[in-house]
């Protein structure tokens, strides 16, 4: 019963076409900011950093979607990407800015 699940699955993502997402997060500096959150809320799809600060997602559905990533500390960045199949993305490099608060 479980390889007849398996195959189905298998089955059913071969016709999808995938997407490779990758890019590096950084603070202003350019000091890689291992565990910062990259998330795509249309694709309901996440990832976070690893210790050089480099994500890679794979997105199914092909189209437009915002890319949130934030960090502790940071101010959020959002970028809008137009996810096709046959065209290649080019690494996404964000360098987050710390965020500042003033104490009354």
């Amino acid at each position: 019963m479980l390889s007849l699940v398996m195959l189905l699955f298998v089955l059913s993502t071969l016709g999808a076409q995938t997407i490779r997402l990758t890019g590096v997060v950084t603070d202003e500096q350019g000091k890689p900011l291992e565990g910062a959150t990259i998330f795509i809320a249309e694709r309901n799809a996440g990832s976070a950093t690893d210790a050089e600060g480099r994500f890679e997602l794979w997105i199914i559905d092909p189209g437009t979607v915002q890319l949130k990533v934030s960090f502790i500390g940071f101010e959020e960045q959002v970028r809008l990407l137009d996810l096709q199949p046959d065209i290649p993305m080019p690494d996404q490099v964000f360098r987050l800015r710390e965020k500042t608060t003033q104490l009354e």
